[in-house]
C-alpha cells in the first residue's frame, strides 16, 4: 500500500493512538472520501499487520459515516425541490423507499434524518468527517425536552472531538426490575368426611304354623 502523502492526509504523522506501523498511521490520518475508499479497496488485509487491519476497520467506519452524510445532503436537496408540505415529504419518503427497496417507514426516517442534520450543522460536520457514526448522530439529533436549541447544537462539539474514537458509546444495560412475588397460599388437604354405616332394621320374627294350629284346636274345644 502506498503511503505517500496525498490529498486528505494530514502533514503530521504522529499517531493519536500510539501506532508505529506506517501503513496503519497512514490509514488513521486519511480523511473519509474517495481517496480513503480507493485505498481500502486496494488493501490486501491478508498481508497487512494487525494494526493496519484495525485501522482499515476504523477507516471503513469513517467512510460509512461520510457516505450517510452525503446521502442526507441528497435527500435534503430532493425534499427542497418537492416542497415543504407534509404530502411532499411523504412522497419523497415513498420514492426513496421504492428505489432502495426498503420499507416506507425506513424511507421516511431518512427524510427526517436529513432534515435534522440541516438544523444541527455541528452534528452534520462530525458525521461527514467520520468522528461519529449514524447511531450517535441520532442520539445527538434527538433533542431532549427542556434543553434549549442553542445548548443542544453546541453539545456535539465537545462529545465528538477529533481525538475521540469513532466507535459508538456503549449503552448501559438497564437493571431488570424483579417481578413482584406472589404469595403462595398454603394448600391444606380437606378432611375426609366420615361415612356412617347404616344400622340394618331388625328383622321381625317369622310366624310359625304351629301356633296357628294350636289356636285352632283351642277354638274347636270351646
Amino acid at each position: 500500500m502506498e503511503t505517500d502523502e496525498a490529498p486528505g492526509v494530514r502533514e503530521e504523522w504522529e499517531s493519536r493512538y500510539g501506532l508505529v506501523s506506517a501503513p496503519a498511521i497512514f490509514l488513521e490520518r486519511l480523511a473519509p472520501g474517495g481517496r480513503l475508499a480507493s485505498v481500502l479497496g486496494a488493501l490486501c488485509v491478508a498481508d497487512a499487520d494487525d494494526a493496519t487491519v484495525v485501522e482499515a476497520i476504523a477507516g471503513a467506519e469513517r467512510l460509512a459515516s461520510w457516505a450517510m452524510a452525503v446521502q442526507a445532503r441528497a435527500v435534503r436537496e430532493l425534499t427542497d425541490r418537492r416542497g415543504p408540505s407534509s404530502q411532499a415529504l411523504s412522497s419523497v419518503g415513498a420514492e426513496i423507499s421504492a428505489r432502495l427497496g426498503i420499507t416506507g417507514y425506513a424511507g421516511q426516517a431518512k427524510v427526517h434524518f436529513a432534515a435534522a442534520l440541516d438544523l444541527f450543522p455541528e452534528v452534520a460536520d462530525a458525521l461527514t468527517t467520520g468522528r461519529i457514526d449514524t447511531r450517535k448522530a441520532d442520539v445527538l439529533l434527538n433533542r431532549e425536552d427542556g434543553l434549549p436549541l442553542t445548548e443542544h447544537s453546541s453539545s456535539p462539539t465537545s462529545s465528538a472531538s477529533p481525538s475521540a474514537p469513532t466507535s459508538t458509546p456503549t449503552t448501559p444495560t438497564p437493571t431488570p426490575t424483579p417481578a413482584p412475588t406472589r404469595s403462595l397460599r398454603t394448600w391444606t388437604r380437606p378432611p375426609t368426611p366420615r361415612t356412617r354405616t347404616p344400622t340394618p332394621a331388625p328383622t321381625p320374627p317369622a310366624r310359625t304354623g304351629t301356633a296357628r294350629t294350636g289356636t285352632a284346636r283351642t277354638r274347636r274345644r270351646r
